[in-house]
C-alpha cells in the first residue's frame, strides 16, 4: 500500500465519510486538510465572508502539511490535492446528486450552484492532473454509501482494481448537465 493518500474533490462528493471510513479499514492516520488551515497559525488565508469561503496561501498550506504528514497518512479535503501525496483521489458526484447533497447543508443557492459547476466542470480533477499527472485517478461515488467507495479504494490502493478504469477523464457530467 502507498504511504500518503490524498482524498479530494468538489465539497459535497463525500471525501470526509469516505475519508473516515477508509482510515478504518487500512489502519492509517486522517488528516482534515480544512482543520489543519483553520488551527494553524502559520498558515495564511482570508475569509470571504460573501461566499463563505477560505482563501488560502497554498504554499505556507504545503509547508505545515509537510510537517504533519506521517507514514500511511490519508488527506482529505478539498485542498489536499495540492499536497505530494502518493496518490491522489479525486472524488466525483453528478450534478444532480451533488445538488441534493448541498441543499441538505442549507447553503445559499449561489453557493450550491458555484460547487456543482465546479464539478461539471473538473476543476479539481483538472488542477490536481497539472500537478500530479498520472498520479491522479477519479472514483465515482454517485449512488453509493461511503463504505462502498472505501472498500473501492481500498482495493485500489491493494492492486485489486485495474488503475486504468479511475484515469481522469473516466467520469464526465458536462453532457448531463449541460445538454440534459
Amino acid at each position: 500500500m502507498l504511504n500518503t493518500v490524498s482524498i479530494s474533490g468538489t465539497p459535497g462528493t463525500g471525501k470526509t465519510d469516505v475519508s473516515k471510513a477508509l482510515v478504518e479499514k487500512t489502519g492509517y492516520e486522517l488528516l482534515d486538510v480544512n482543520e489543519v488551515v483553520k488551527n494553524s497559525e502559520e498558515i495564511e488565508f482570508v475569509k470571504d465572508e460573501e461566499r463563505n469561503t477560505l482563501s488560502v496561501d497554498i504554499g505556507s498550506m504545503r509547508k505545515v502539511l509537510e510537517e504533519k504528514v506521517v507514514d500511511k497518512t490519508v488527506l482529505e479535503g478539498h485542498l489536499s490535492h495540492h499536497h505530494g501525496s502518493d496518490m491522489i483521489i479525486v472524488l466525483r458526484c453528478s450534478p444532480e446528486e451533488l445538488e441534493e447533497r448541498l441543499k441538505s447543508r442549507d447553503w445559499s443557492e449561489k453557493k450550491i450552484r458555484e460547487n456543482v459547476e465546479s464539478e461539471v466542470i473538473d476543476v479539481i480533477l483538472q488542477e490536481a492532473v497539472n500537478m500530479h499527472g498520472d498520479k491522479v485517478i477519479e472514483v465515482d461515488t454517485t449512488g453509493k454509501n461511503s463504505e462502498e467507495v472505501a472498500q473501492e479504494i481500498q482495493e485500489i490502493l491493494e492492486g485489486k482494481k485495474e488503475l486504468e478504469e479511475y484515469r481522469p477523464g473516466t467520469v464526465e457530467w458536462s453532457k448531463e448537465y449541460l445538454y440534459g
